[in-house]
């Protein structure tokens, strides 16, 4: 297996935020950094836990499959997952499984097949409100994270059994030889997305400032208390950060919890109205650009990896999305990875989809792109790399 070969871009100031980092860690945003050079890595959300028509042990009889590898026979290289409603467990032990009924003894089996192929894990938290219930879209009185950063409160020591739960379930990912699994995690994500989650809603005297606090409270829990050194650390802003930067309206500093926390600036860019109506995508495309120009270049500065987080174009109405929008946009950016949104299986689940399925008018398109693309790569190129040494 291949390694990533250095390039004319220096390596010496890209080092984990976390300094304490495992070698197969500080490797793996090593290699992120030098291959976004000339790849970018093409990603899925929920991917071999269900899809169009299926779900995983339930009617996938044929074992590991996945929309995008029934449509071109390969596998992503990103596989994205999310451990929100693992706190739930705490009130009752028999709950074995996270958000979108996604079992826990699956989820980990999958991370370790992902590793032992050379594919990259990463993790979203949709937490439920610790303080108010209900789920991550409970806001309450929007005084959430300054209670819970009240330090020796209830609301301070639940958050903290959470976080404790999150620790126990990295330090459970281990390869064969006992080497802890790397992963990406992404806490708190799209944080300029306003009037949505928990975490970045703010009123009554806590103001947005305490974001900042909140992640870095998280990050030095996980790794200093608890002594997680198996994860990256991802932020992602929400599209349309960039209008409001030009506006005087945003600042990134005030999301950007410092460079000792964060190895990956990250962007959520999802297309509405994606049908094959020109201007539409030409003005999606500009917005997007420049919002891609701004993070490649923020984390550059600051010797960080730049990715799309999540991205899609709800239900993909437009056959040739592909090579119309997602390929011209995303190619060639300097971009780590680009992960599509999920796949509901249309059983239990009849939420939107954002990704190709084998049943889909954009099939074709998507094959043309698959098979043409120079840029994007997927499990199969991925796996002649080894991103862990």
């Amino acid at each position: 297996m291949a390694q990533v070969q250095p390039s004319m871009v220096s390596v010496k100031k890209v080092t984990t935020a976390d300094t304490k980092a495992t070698q197969a860690t500080k490797n793996l945003l090593k290699n992120l950094y030098l291959l976004k050079e000339t790849h970018t890595i093409f990603g899925h959300q929920d991917c071999l836990a269900y899809g169009n028509g299926w779900r995983f042990g339930v009617n996938n009889p044929n074992g590991y499959v996945a929309d995008v590898y029934n449509t071109c026979s390969d596998m992503p290289g990103v596989f994205g997952w999310d451990l929100g409603q693992i706190e739930q467990r705490l009130n009752d032990a028999s709950i074995d499984h996270v958000i979108n009924e996604i079992k826990l003894k699956d989820l980990k089996q999958w991370v370790k097949w992902v590793y032992d192929n050379n594919g990259i894990n990463t993790f979203s938290w949709h937490a439920d409100n610790p303080v108010f219930g209900g789920n991550a879209w409970q806001k309450g009185d929007r005084t959430t994270v300054c209670k819970i950063l009240q330090s020796g409160s209830a609301w301070n020591k639940k958050f903290n059994s959470w976080l404790n739960m999150l620790a126990d379930f990295f330090l459970s990912l281990k390869a064969d030889d006992g080497t802890l699994i790397p992963v990406i995690f992404r806490p708190f994500h799209e944080s300029t997305l306003t009037n949505c989650f928990w975490w970045n809603e703010y009123g009554n005297g806590c103001s947005h400032d305490n974001y900042l606090a909140l992640w870095q409270y998280t990050v030095d829990y996980l790794r200093n208390k608890r002594n997680v050194h198996n994860v990256l650390y991802a932020l992602s802003l929400n599209h349309a950060f960039y209008k409001n930067i030009c506006t005087g309206n945003y600042d990134i500093e005030e999301d950007y919890p410092g460079n000792d926390y964060v190895d990956i600036i990250g962007l959520d860019a999802y297309q509405s109205n994606a049908v094959g109506n020109l201007d539409n995508n030409k003005g999606f495309m500009q917005d997007v650009g420049d919002e891609i120009d701004y993070i490649t270049e923020f984390a550059s500065l600051n010797h960080k990896v730049a990715a799309i987080t999540e991205t899609g174009a709800e239900n993909v109405p437009n056959p040739r999305w592909w090579t119309q929008v997602f390929s011209p946009l995303y190619a060639n950016k300097k971009l780590a990875y680009v992960m599509l949104w999920r796949n509901p299986d249309k059983l239990t689940d009849f939420t939107s989809f954002y990704c190709v399925h084998p049943k889909h008018s954009s099939k074709l398109d998507f094959l043309s792109f698959y098979n043409t693309t120079g840029s994007f790569i997927f499990m199969r190129k991925l796996q002649e790399i080894n991103l862990y040494r």
